[in-house]
């Protein structure tokens, strides 16, 4: 009796452009997290973007010329220079690496300079990030109709009612 020796091939699985699946809806949460806290919108560019190998995922966020003045950035073509640019680019690059599993490079750049260095013309592209369904959900009529009206509450209130039940019984407590 021959004893046939068992081959396994590998999986050769087809590597996609960009970053894929699930790793690109954990960037846009990471994206939306990134926009909550700075105000602004945060692309991904670079060559994860268009290529099929690429090293790092760079996300780039560009603030206004003087709102990243006011942040404290320092000069914007030698930011690496200041601690805390370096603190903060090293933390939310950290962050997005826990939160997506990709090696983030996250970059905070002043938008006027980014747009010079960084044009579209210049073969250079960027992809928003952070529309995820929590930052652009917008409540039906019905929510907005029938909506609590204490600050910060969201239950939904009776009809013939200014508050919902929760927030009736506390109100009423407090006098």
């Amino acid at each position: 009796m021959a004893i046939r020796k068992l081959v396994t091939t590998k999986s050769k699985a087809k590597k996609t452009v960009g970053v894929g699946m699930p790793e690109a809806l954990w960037l846009n949460e990471f994206g939306s997290l990134v926009w909550s806290a700075f105000g602004e919108i945060p692309y991904h560019v670079g060559s994860s973007l268009m290529r099929k190998s690429w090293r790092d995922v760079d996300i780039r966020l560009m603030l206004d010329d003087d709102k990243y003045e006011a942040m404290g950035f320092g000069n914007p073509e030698h930011q690496h220079r200041n601690a805390k640019w370096v603190a903060m680019c090293m933390a939310f690059s950290e962050l997005g690496r826990k939160m997506t599993g990709l090696p983030i490079d996250f970059q905070i750049q002043q938008t006027t300079l980014a747009n010079k260095q960084y044009s579209r013309s210049g073969g250079h592209w960027r992809s928003a990030l952070g529309f995820t369904e929590l930052r652009t959900y917008k409540p039906s009529e019905f929510e907005l109709k029938y909506k609590c009206e204490v600050v910060g509450c969201d239950n939904l209130k009776a009809p013939d009612s200014k508050h919902c039940p929760a927030c009736k019984h506390d109100l009423e407590n407090r006098k």
